[in-house]
């Protein structure tokens, strides 16, 4: 199982950190039921780019699964791009909730279940942002726990080190991650309601 201690850089970006939490960097060509019984496919979508709900016996390829990811991060991540104080957050900051957007939904920002990050991130209160991740696992669940662990360690990272313009050592340990019992499992993604990943 990777690990995003030992990743290379370009698992360290939005695109690249929903690809490890929903398939471990294996895309699913095949539709299969998700954790929530919930048909699925490729980098864990349930919903095609016209609306069309995935449907079990469905495929796509390894490209089709490729473009429908960057539909739906579009998709999400709108909202957010759209906000006035968006260019005020570090490259790696808006790489991280655009992560937790792809993962709680294209709504988090008007859902009272997101109330405590929508006002931080609406605030630009880096702070109350970084703290607020670990609200949305879902009662402690492991995947979702680690995966809003990463998302604040990248939201966290100082811009002279971020993953996203400089190149680690490969000899050592990596300044970012460390996640020696990092786990790969963390539902729902975009195309679920964000129910699933309310404070709790």
């Amino acid at each position: 199982m990777p690990t995003l201690a030992t990743a290379s850089p370009r698992y360290r970006s939005a695109m690249d950190l929903v690809k490890f939490f929903e398939g471990s960097n294996k895309v699913r060509t095949k539709a299969y039921l998700d954790s929530e019984g919930i048909p699925t496919i490729g980098w864990g979508a349930t919903s095609y780019q016209d609306g069309k709900p995935v449907r079990m016996g469905d495929t796509v390829t390894p490209k089709q699964a490729d473009v429908l990811l960057q539909f739906h991060m579009n998709r999400v991540t709108a909202p957010l791009s759209s906000l006035p104080n968006w260019g005020s957050f570090s490259k790696q900051q808006q790489e991280a909730l655009k992560s937790f957007a792809y993962n709680a939904g294209p709504n988090f920002l008007s859902s009272p279940n997101f109330q405590t990050i929508a006002n931080a991130v609406k605030s630009g209160d880096t702070k109350a942002i970084s703290n607020a991740f670990g609200l949305y696992t879902n009662g402690g669940n492991a995947g979702l726990t680690t995966r809003r662990q990463a998302e604040r360690t990248l939201f966290d990272t100082p811009v002279k080190m971020s993953p996203i313009f400089q190149q680690p050592d490969p000899n050592k340990p990596s300044p970012i991650f460390d996640t020696k019992k990092m786990g790969t499992k963390g539902k729902p993604n975009a195309s679920r309601s964000e129910e699933h990943t309310s404070e709790l």
